[in-house]
C-alpha cells in the first residue's frame, strides 16, 4: 500500500505510460522471483510455508538468530 502512495510513477501525468511502467514493474519482480524457483525442493507449498513462518520469526525478533541445533 504504501509503496504505491509514495512511487513516483503514480504520479505521472500520461495515464498509458504510467500503466505500462507499472506492470513493467511487476514483471520484472516476477522474473526475479522465478529465478528462486530452482530453490525449493520436494513439496513447494511446504516450503513456501516454512520460508514465509522462518522470514515472520526472524522479522519479529528484530533479526536475533537462535539456533536449537
Amino acid at each position: 500500500m504504501l509503496d504505491t502512495i509514495f512511487n513516483p510513477i503514480q504520479y505521472h501525468k500520461d495515464e498509458s505510460l504510467r500503466t505500462t511502467l507499472l506492470v513493467l514493474g511487476q514483471l520484472d519482480d516476477r522474473a526475479s522471483v522465478l529465478a528462486m524457483e530452482g530453490l525449493i525442493s520436494g513439496d513447494e507449498y511446504l516450503f513456501v510455508r516454512e520460508a514465509y513462518l522462518q522470514q515472520r520469526e526472524y522479522l519479529v525478533s528484530d533479526g536475533a538468530y537462535f539456533d536449537d541445533f
